[in-house]
């Protein structure tokens, strides 16, 4: 059934609404087999009333009307909802935000032409920026995400993801929506490849804003929290995972999922030792985690070196070897602590030179696993004792030019 009215799509007045309605009845016309007439029929004076006297009466009405066409042209059926959208001013809140309901309801429940229905989705989120409803904005936005993940179209939002911060304060969300819509882009950006840093920087937000509602809403991020546990642990370039510990959902999986945590904060702080007997007596959880075992062991390596660097300024390739398990007997035992010592290089987590003479490695930089407060005091002191340095230095300076003047 083809449109034959013209939709104006006109912000300032109501007139679009009431070509809808003339549209209503040249379809029951065409349906009652009578001729066409655009004239302003009995139909269209009861709209015209209802749109002065019962608005909400008359989305009714035309909501239905449209809820039965979806098989209108895409051009058809867009200018259909823009005008349930732009009678959407005419309601008292309560009402419009019933309707913003029903109207994404009705365009989420089918798949067929998802663009389309997403895209007359978006238009009802602009709308709703020039009316009282901002708060509605949230509803829009997440049926649009989860309509556009079902479909595999999240990449036509993914422009809007860096706006979320603002967006949740603007329209008031709780604490339990910002959670919901959070970890649904979180699993979009993961689903979409190439978008990890993004989509882990996301859902610790997730774990974020859980810890600011009620015990329900932290106890339902549990498996999010187990989620970024596995993925901090998993990325081979992520090397600082102490902050992962000082969130409440995280905290509470020590009830519900010791290994996790305990594999965690080997991982934090543990020494391949450490991990190599964790492993031993749990040898099922890696594979049910998604874990490389292999792949596990070569990051523990590199955290436990970058330990020892951080203990000692010179470290004895034989203390090297114990540490990371390399047997000392034949002839590759050296070049195999050189290679580790240079994949640390690589990563960022040290800078050192190989002194193969004395057998030692020579640190200049490395990187702290975990910040306690004994390290913040001593990094409190080593910075005291750099300023104390330098102004000496600069007396020493000022009293030499001085006694060249």
């Amino acid at each position: 059934m083809a449109m034959t009215s013209t939709f104006v799509e006109n912000y300032e007045t109501e007139q679009p609404i009431l070509e809808l309605a003339r549209f209503m009845n040249l379809s029951q016309q065409k349906a009652a087999g009578h001729d066409a007439d655009m004239g302003d029929s009995e139909l269209y004076q009861e709209c015209d009333q209802l749109l002065a006297t019962q608005p909400i009466q008359l989305f009714h009405k035309m909501f239905e009307f449209v809820k039965n066409n979806l098989d209108l042209g895409e051009a058809d059926l867009e200018g259909a909802f823009h005008c349930l959208f732009l009678l959407l001013r005419r309601l008292a809140d309560g009402e419009a935000t019933l309707a913003v309901t029903n109207i994404v309801t009705v365009l989420s429940a089918d798949a067929s032409r998802p663009t389309l229905r997403l895209r007359i989705m978006s238009n009802l989120y602009a709308l709703l920026g020039e009316t009282g409803a901002k708060a509605s904005r949230y509803t829009v936005f997440m049926a649009m995400m989860k309509f556009a993940s079902a479909n595999s179209l999240a990449h036509m939002l993914s422009g809007q993801f860096d706006k979320l911060d603002a967006w949740v304060e603007e329209w008031g969300c709780t604490p339990g929506q910002v959670v919901d819509l959070y970890w649904e882009v979180t699993q979009a950006l993961f689903a979409q490849g190439g978008q990890e840093a993004e989509a882990t920087c996301l859902l610790h937000k997730v774990l974020k804003a859980a810890e600011a509602g009620d015990a329900a809403t932290l106890s339902a991020v549990s498996e999010q929290a187990k989620l970024a546990c596995v993925t901090a642990i998993k990325d081979p370039g992520t090397f600082k995972l102490d902050e992962l510990l000082d969130f409440a959902a995280v905290q509470q999986l020590e009830a519900s999922n010791p290994l996790v945590v305990a594999l965690l904060r080997i991982f934090v702080h543990g020494k391949l030792a450490d991990y190599t007997k964790f492993v031993a007596a749990n040898g099922g959880l890696l594979g049910q985690l998604g874990l490389d075992a292999a792949e596990c062991e070569v990051k523990m390596r590199l955290l436990t070196l970058a330990s020892l660097a951080n203990a000692h300024e010179e470290v004895p390739y034989s203390v090297v070897a114990s540490d990371l398990g390399i047997a000392t007997k034949g002839g590759e035992w050296m070049a195999d602590i050189e290679g580790c010592v240079i994949q640390a290089i690589a990563a960022g987590l040290i800078e050192a030179r190989l002194d193969q003479r004395r057998q030692v490695v020579i640190i200049t930089r490395s990187t702290q696993r975990q910040f306690q407060d004994d390290d913040w005091k001593q990094l409190g002191y080593k910075l005291a004792n750099w300023r104390d340095h330098v102004q000496r230095m600069l007396m020493v300076i000022e009293s030499a030019a001085a006694r060249e003047l």
